[in-house]
């Protein structure tokens, strides 16, 4: 039984007290199915405030990040999942009222409950939001900017897709590639991870899945993923002229390493529940 108090923070109020099933087989450790069912109520709670894929990520990532920092400590990470989300969209410039985080959390972790009214309870849970968003900054030293690798990727499936063909399998290429990096925000690889190391993963990981091959690899001397090039950075002024829009400084042990954490996240997502 989770605590229903937030220890941590020190709050007098928490959005739920849940027992979790024992009947989980998976390699994951309990800290990792913990944070995966967080996540996954985190994006439940986004899809409804309809929040932006930009804004989800980062409140995903100020998630991982908390939990690594507290570690094992006793916190309602229900409540660290809303005060992320809270956070994010300040960070994001994409405000959003305190009422509806809180509304939208207790109707999903109580769906068969009557409506929360303006009472006491819905006071401490104000208070206790609010009080957990400044301990959240605390706790990261209010390093709070989020290197985000879409951005990374976004410009690797630019450079890539003039490379490949057929133009209707580098649509798919993109899709599959845009949905794992997607999915890897449900671990804390967004965390331990470089954002570009993890975008060119999900390249190397699309590609291989959809047996694609970048045309003329095997006559180059270094793989497509160390190649340098300066088309990327004359098409858009807002990048400097001197841009590798690959990873020079990464090896195939590296990608590998990635992309096997990336597999056995998504093997594993369907014992979590």
């Amino acid at each position: 039984m989770l605590s229903s108090q937030t220890k941590v923070a020190g709050s007098p109020c928490s959005f739920a007290s849940v027992t979790s099933s024992d009947k989980v087989v998976s390699s994951l450790s309990e800290d990792e199915r913990k944070s995966f069912s967080t996540c996954l109520f985190l994006t439940t709670c986004a899809r409804k405030l309809d929040l932006s894929s930009i804004t989800w990520c980062t409140s995903c990532w100020l998630f991982h990040k908390f939990s690594s920092a507290v570690g094992s400590e006793d916190y309602d990470e229900y409540m660290a999942a809303m005060a992320s989300i809270f956070l994010a969209c300040k960070i994001d410039d994409s405000p959003i009222k305190i009422r509806d985080v809180i509304n939208v959390a207790y109707r999903t972790l109580h769906p068969d409950r009557p409506f929360l009214e303006i009472n006491e309870t819905y006071s401490q849970l104000v208070d206790s939001l609010i009080q957990f968003e400044l301990f959240l900054c605390r706790i990261l030293r209010f390093q709070l900017s989020y290197d985000n690798p879409h951005k990374y990727l976004l410009h690797y499936l630019r450079s890539l897709c003039d490379w490949l063909y057929p133009r209707q399998e580098t649509q798919t290429f993109c899709k599959m590639a845009w949905a794992l990096l997607h999915d890897c925000h449900y671990s804390k690889m967004c965390v331990t991870s470089r954002p570009d190391h993890l975008a060119l993963t999900v390249c190397y990981i699309a590609l291989e899945a959809l047996q694609m091959k970048v045309p003329l690899e095997e006559h180059c001397e270094k793989s497509w993923w160390k190649l340098l090039t300066h088309n990327l950075a004359r098409r858009d002024n807002s990048l400097p002229h001197n841009v590798s829009v690959f990873v020079d400084d990464i090896q195939l042990s590296d990608i590998t390493l990635l992309a096997d954490q990336m597999l056995l996240l998504i093997e594993n997502e369907r014992f979590i529940k």
